[in-house]
């Protein structure tokens, strides 16, 4: 077969003979194979080993490096990159099991991005370390649900997601796999259940209301709700010291709700300006504030002072909390309430519903309890978001 030999030791760390599993499990170790090579190799060329299993593709120093294709008698069989006889780089893995994982590998194992489709219908996309789901990634279970989220050491930990195919919804904190800290649960029916979890079961005080009902406090032992009326008034005095108190200090602020999953947030900055373009018949005044987590425009057109507006499509711009722009709908309508306007400085509030990303599928967020104070000054190194300006430039081409 070849001319030359040579004796070299081959250390060739190849992946697991079975992937991880949708369910978390470990997969099987790796398997170290040491043996003895009789020829130099050279680049293009194959070696079946004494196991069966055939590499063929690049080489340096008797050990595949570079690309190449590596089958084991098992099935298994990946096609990619190699560094010194291990999986490194970019490369994809076809299971004997049936899963496929695509994506970077480091020292054999999956590692940095990538895609692994399970036999069983699952898929995951996101970060991986050491061979197992970790870092940010999301789950889309064969059923039609979904995770999106974080994960460590293969089970859903820490700030996650979770979308269910009979419409059931959570977002919070993870751990184990399970619900666990401070969360908020949709039911089908749309019951909403705001408060902390345990091992994936409601624990302690929290608030619950139906679809568009009066919000009550609750309170839970591991899932079995407790109604005395003695212990609910604690949970209450509890709650009320609890609840964090937010206090306008000037800038921007405002109370932000995913009406998809029920989750608020409070959104606060000290960069926010105004900016005012004069003209003969309707002049238009802009509120914005930019920083890093976070965006707002709100553009009002026929400014004439202190008063109240009412926006529509185009003249509002927000960030969700993932940091996508949304917009009013084509039938919302917001309002907003400039209180002063003097001494170069704009004093209003505003209330905003129906605001909505792109896309079908895209959450619809509502603003209240919206203050700001804007001077004419913008910081130094205010730029508009890239995301922003395109949808500001849309929108005005639209209206043209």
């Amino acid at each position: 077969m070849l001319t030359r030999a040579s004796t070299c030791l081959l250390a060739l760390i190849i992946c697991f003979s079975q992937p991880v599993l949708a369910t978390g499990e470990p997969a099987a170790t790796d398997i170290v194979f040491q043996e003895a090579l009789s020829q130099t190799m050279a680049s293009g060329q194959s070696w079946r080993y004494s196991n069966g299993d055939v590499y063929q593709g690049e080489w340096r120093n008797n050990r595949p490096h570079g690309q190449g294709h590596y089958q084991r008698m098992n099935g298994d069989d990946y096609t990619g990159l190699f560094h010194n006889g291990r999986f490194q780089g970019e490369g994809v893995c076809k299971y004997g099991n049936g899963d496929t994982y695509k994506g970077n590998w480091e020292n054999g194992q999956p590692s940095g991005q990538g895609e692994m489709r399970y036999q069983n219908g699952n898929r995951y996309v996101g970060e991986w370390k050491a061979g197992k789901r970790h870092g940010k990634g999301q789950l889309f279970y064969r059923s039609g649900s979904y995770y999106k989220g974080n994960w460590a050491e293969n089970e859903k930990s820490g700030k996650g997601f979770m979308q269910y195919r009979n419409g059931e919804r959570y977002v919070g904190d993870y751990a184990s796999n399970n619900p666990h800290g401070f969360g908020v649960q949709v039911e089908s029916t749309g019951d909403v259940y705001r408060g902390t979890f345990s091992r994936g079961a409601r624990h302690g005080a929290g608030e619950c209301n139906r679809e568009g009902g009066e919000v009550r406090v609750c309170l839970f032992d591991r899932g079995n709700e407790i109604r005395d009326p003695v212990k609910l008034d604690l949970a209450k005095q509890y709650l009320a010291k609890k609840r964090p108190v937010y206090e306008f200090n000037g800038g921007i602020a405002y109370q932000m709700e995913d009406e998809f999953t029920k989750a608020r947030y409070h959104v606060s900055s000290e960069r926010v300006w105004w900016e005012k373009t004069e003209a003969m018949l309707k002049d238009q005044l802009r509120i914005r504030s930019e920083d890093e987590n976070q965006f707002i425009y709100l553009i009002v057109n026929g400014y004439t002072g202190p008063g109240t507006y009412h926006l529509h499509k185009g003249e509002i711009i927000a960030s969700s909390r993932d940091g996508e722009p949304v917009e009013l709908s084509d039938e919302a309508v917001a309002r907003v309430d400039i209180k002063s306007d003097r001494n170069g400085q704009i004093d209003g509030s505003f209330s905003i519903s129906g605001l909505k990303g792109e896309g079908d599928n895209a959450r619809s967020y509502r603003l209240y309890d919206g203050q700001f104070q804007a001077s004419a000054t913008p910081p130094d190194d205010a730029t508009a978001s890239s995301e922003a300006e395109k949808l500001l430039v849309k929108n005005q081409q639209e209206r043209d």
